[in-house]
């Protein structure tokens, strides 16, 4: 990776020692001068266009590790990160490169954003809890999962300077666990139940093998840490469709999804 390592450091003016890179063999994904690199995983299945970054949300590729510069096109370039070791889940795609995007500028956020968010990792994360954390091309998503609570925020952070990393465990959170729904009730009477208080960005919920009928947990994302928490205060303990809701806010690592 001696040319990768040579490019970061001219480019974005950081050591590339700020990467966290596993102790697994690394190899280019592509034959050709792309400065791209990863292990096995990832170069049997390179995640790099934006149709694919649901599936790094939607679950977990064991072993994968990818980083590096690439892109197509004209404007489609950017740099990448990602890794997925079973306590950290991240997937970085920062544009850069682009024929008519201001690199310098698009340089600087990334030389920022990078040691940013992995001394938050090493520091509020590696030896207490869990995270995903996408961001790509402007669309972020981020969960944070530790022994006090789980927490979550939807929208890129990347160029946020206002935004700083600790956010995500001193404003509480967003979710909504819902116990003791009926059989009968859907996704679409949590959206009735919950819009009242506000935004409902998510909702996920288990469901009886049919595919149909609600079988077991379910959660909301609020648009606010106070919707959140408004909906728990007037829905806990309500009846609804003939059970008593129960409404909680996530503790502990097994609240990970």
């Amino acid at each position: 990776m001696d040319d990768l390592r040579q490019a970061f450091e001219q480019t974005l003016g950081i050591p590339f020692s700020v990467l966290p890179i596993p102790d697994r063999p690394i190899v280019r994904i592509f034959d050709g001068p792309a400065m791209l690199y990863g292990t096995r995983e990832a170069k049997e299945r390179p995640v790099l266009y934006s149709g694919q970054v649901d599936s790094i949300a939607a679950g977990s590729y064991p072993g994968y590790f990818l980083v590096g510069a690439w892109g197509h096109g004209v404007n489609s370039f950017a740099f990448y990160y990602a890794r997925d070791d079973g306590c950290s889940r991240l997937y970085f795609r920062l544009a850069h490169g682009g024929a008519y995007m201001d690199n310098e500028a698009q340089a600087a956020k990334i030389a920022k954003f990078l040691p940013d968010f992995f001394a938050f990792e090493a520091e509020r994360i590696r030896e207490e809890g869990r995270i995903l954390a996408i961001d790509a091309m402007y669309w972020g998503m981020y969960r944070v999962a530790r022994a006090d609570g789980v927490w979550e925020y939807f929208g890129s952070v990347f160029g946020e300077s206002s935004r700083e990393f600790d956010g995500f465990l001193t404003e509480g959170s967003c979710f909504v666990c819902v116990d003791g729904l009926r059989g009968d009730a859907s996704l679409h009477d949590l959206d009735d139940l919950f819009r009242p208080f506000g935004e409902v960005r998510y909702r996920w919920a288990e469901f009886e093998p049919d595919g149909h009928r609600i079988g077991g947990a379910c959660c909301v994302v609020m648009g606010s840490v106070g919707e959140a928490r408004a909906a728990i205060a007037a829905l806990h303990d309500r009846e609804f469709h003939g059970r008593r809701l129960k409404l909680r806010q996530p503790s502990g690592i097994d609240a990970w999804r």
